[in-house]
């Protein structure tokens, strides 16, 4: 059994190891089926216009998020947890869709192809799977989100004009 989909079938909460025993290989490709349909139809509902319904975007944000720090096993609080909307706001405005047209920059925290293979998830769709790879990198790079957002807020100059990233 490959091991990405068992990863992707035990983060959907549908497979746990003791699970194996009893479900062929075959019923687990037909759930992991079934999952990516379900949550492609899910994204194009929620995400199929340029923007993203401010409200509704920072609720599903907000559960992702959740999500993440549980299954990545951080400690982080509630400023934690805003400091990391704040960012996906600043940087997609909560959509897991964008495509940024003048790079490789994509998703809901805008990663570029190199940044994506730094977290050890593949570049994707899948909103739950971008903010796993956030929390990973602002993990590493930061420390935590409000060391990232922090980061992203202060003017910089460069050759000789200040630039201001949002």
């Amino acid at each position: 059994m490959r091991p990405i989909l068992l990863y992707i079938l035990a983060i959907c909460g549908v497979w746990s190891w003791s699970d194996a025993a009893r479900r062929s290989e075959s019923d687990l490709a037909s759930e992991a089926a079934r999952l990516r349909a379900h949550n492609a139809a899910l994204a194009h509902r929620l995400y199929a216009v340029d923007s993203v319904d401010p409200v509704s975007g920072k609720l599903e944000a907000a559960a992702l998020i959740e999500k993440a720090f549980e299954i990545e096993g951080v400690d982080w609080d509630e400023r934690q947890a805003d400091a990391m909307l704040r960012l996906c706001w600043r940087e997609s405005r909560y959509n897991p869709m964008l495509q940024n047209p003048r790079s490789t920059a994509f998703g809901m925290y805008q990663f570029l192809d190199s940044t994506w293979r730094g977290t050890r998830v593949s570049k994707t769709t899948d909103p739950l799977l971008q903010t796993i790879a956030a929390v990973r990198y602002i993990k590493s790079r930061y420390g935590t989100p409000r060391r990232a957002l922090e980061f992203h807020l202060v003017a910089r100059e460069v050759n000789g004009v200040v630039q201001h990233y949002y």
